[in-house]
């Protein structure tokens, strides 16, 4: 016979799962935008270095911005496919 403590018990459990796994998306958002932050600055500075006329720095500092958007991109991508996997509650 089933009893719906076991139910609640369940219930609870998944609702953990489920706030943990939003939780985990959240850390992915949080850290795509951080990533996002860091490609924006490293392009601010590949240009104040070309408007100098450091070509050297500037193209390091925009290889840089492309790395940090590059990832920032991923992880972005990665939290859009876990959202689906995420339901509520």
């Amino acid at each position: 016979m089933f009893c719906a403590c076991f139910a609640d018990g369940w219930n609870r459990a998944a609702s953990v799962a489920n706030a943990m796994s939003q939780e985990n998306l959240h850390q992915l958002h949080r850290e795509a935008a951080r990533q996002h932050e860091l490609a924006a600055h490293s392009h601010r500075t590949a240009s104040e270095h070309n408007e100098k006329g450091d070509n050297e720095t500037a193209n390091w500092h925009t290889q840089r911005a492309m790395e940090y958007a590059d990832h920032a991109y991923q992880l972005a991508k990665e939290a859009h496919d876990k959202s689906g996997q995420i339901r509520s509650l």
